[in-house]
């Protein structure tokens, strides 16, 4: 949140390298505007968790609804139509149900390494 909300240059205007992180953002004053944007910021992931554990109990049929005749290729076009698509030669991110094997995909491969590669970097900096 410091990253997000606190002006930087360097690692060094986030916090002092004799001070850990918690206290960094306990001791920052974060303007109202922040710490509402901060108190929302995971709301949309709550949304998109919700539907997909929707769509995980209608497609096992845990969920029924009398005399909806919804069949699994009804759910297969729901999800298609609620699937998020950047523009064209953009990321697009599909926020649909993952399968029972939970196999990553090429994009999710991607962004493990990319998470692994910045975390080295951080711990290379001193940023533990």
């Amino acid at each position: 949140m410091l990253t997000l909300f606190k002006p930087w240059r360097n690692g060094r205007d986030l916090k002092s390298s004799d001070e850990d992180w918690n206290n960094a953002f306990s001791h920052h004053d974060f303007s109202k505007r922040h710490l509402e944007i901060m108190r929302n910021m995971n709301i949309r992931y709550e949304c998109l968790d919700a539907r997909d554990d929707f769509y995980a109990e209608l497609k096992s049929g845990a969920i029924t609804f009398p005399g909806n005749g919804v069949t699994t290729s009804d759910i297969e076009e729901m999800q298609q139509r609620d699937q998020f698509k950047g523009d064209e030669g953009g990321d697009t991110a599909d926020f649909g149900i993952q399968d029972i094997d939970d196999i990553p995909g090429k994009k999710e491969l991607r962004r493990r390494a990319d998470m692994a590669n910045m975390t080295a970097d951080m711990a290379h900096l001193g940023w533990d």
